[in-house]
């Protein structure tokens, strides 16, 4: 991009608790899309059923109660579960880029289109609000 403009703007977001937003049902519609062996999308149906969380606070512990959102940001499967459900976001400009790794997110903007940054970050807020609150309806 710096060899045809006199700069770019980046800007970086960081989502630290987005794994913690992902819902099962969105990112198991997501994973269905994939051309993925039926037995592997049944194994990841089922590693995402059933999911139960505690709390632990001064030596007492809650009650195990299902959840419907969430992958483990440590497990094997939890990079790549998280990127396939990102995968549909897209810039809005052309020449624009998009980087996503994990939680990290990055516009990249030439100089030509540095008046879509406001766009871009818009895109990106409403992306955000629907995948969030898409089943809340």
């Amino acid at each position: 991009m710096l060899n045809t403009n006199s700069y770019v703007s980046v800007i970086a977001l960081d989502f630290s608790e987005a794994f913690d937003t992902v819902r099962h049902v969105t990112l198991m519609g997501k994973i269905a899309t994939l051309s993925l062996p039926d037995y592997e999308y049944k194994w990841l149906v089922i590693f995402f059923s059933g999911c139960l969380q505690c709390t632990r606070y001064c030596g007492d512990m809650s009650a195990l109660e299902s959840i419907s959102a969430s992958i483990a940001q440590g497990s094997a499967i939890g990079l790549a579960s998280y990127v396939v459900n990102v995968s549909d976001l897209k810039s809005v400009s052309t020449g624009n880029v998009l980087l996503i790794y994990a939680d990290d997110t990055y516009i990249i903007i030439p100089s030509v289109n540095v008046e879509t940054r406001t766009c871009e970050l818009d895109n990106i807020e409403q992306y955000v609000i629907d995948i969030t609150y898409a089943n809340d309806i």
